[in-house]
């Protein structure tokens, strides 16, 4: 194990926007594996390959060039070590830099998925906000503890691995118009399209219910009878 990490520590120091890359590359690739088959819970037919090769890509070619640029400014501007220069580190990280490059993610994102424009415009309008408050839920801490403790050409690394639960996230979050994406997983409900429909009886009238794989947000309880309650997430 300790040769395995002075390879690495070697091989960074070598090739430091390259190793920071694929590691970036592939763990957000890897979100994007446990969003569409832990999350999603999509089975072999449904998963999205090209999906899963976009974000890797995105993480290879454009988050970890930026987040290295980036760490590497903020430690030529306010120094290393904890306290107020970790501070300030993370108030231009979380009040400049992430909403900004929060906004250039989703459309990068949504042309690489081959949407117009006015798609764009719309998915960032109904999603952006979420994904920020999201973000300054979790981050800030991470940050604090990144900035203050961990070598500069080791915090891509490690805002990396913590971000495969925020890529999970993210991957399914940016997603949820694609045909096979599903709310997460809420035990005891299931997707409408998976409960048989009621019996008409000869005492009532049953109207029919759709149970079209088209309508993956209407979801029922499992002990629940279909008509009785229907909640739309």
């Amino acid at each position: 194990m300790g040769s395995l990490a002075r390879a690495y520590s070697q091989a960074l120091k070598k090739y430091p926007f390259t190793i920071q890359a694929l590691q970036a590359g592939t763990l957000m690739g890897a979100g994007d594996v446990s969003s569409q088959l832990l999350v999603e819970r999509k089975t072999a037919k449904q998963y999205e390959w090209k999906r899963t090769v976009r974000f890797f890509a995105l993480g290879t070619f454009l988050v970890a060039p930026v987040l290295t640029r980036w760490y590497g400014f903020l430690d030529g501007k306010f120094g290393s070590g904890k306290g107020i220069s970790a501070l300030k580190k993370v108030a231009c990280d979380q009040g400049i830099f992430a909403p900004s490059f929060l906004a250039v993610f989703m459309t990068v994102l949504g042309a690489t998925q081959g949407n117009s424009v006015t798609q764009i415009q719309e998915d960032v309008k109904k999603n952006y906000k979420d994904v920020l408050l999201v973000n300054w839920s979790v981050w800030p801490a991470v940050q604090i503890c990144n900035f203050s403790f961990v070598p500069l050409h080791h915090q891509v690394l490690v805002v990396q691995v913590f971000a495969l639960f925020w890529n999970t996230y993210l991957a399914w979050k940016t997603n949820q118009g694609s045909p096979n994406s599903y709310p997460p997983f809420l035990p005891g409900w299931l997707p409408l399209a998976s409960v048989p429909p009621p019996l008409p009886t000869q005492h009532s009238h049953v109207s029919s219910i759709s149970h079209s794989s088209s309508s993956p947000s209407v979801w029922v309880p499992t002990d629940a009878h279909p008509p009785s309650i229907i909640t739309e997430l």
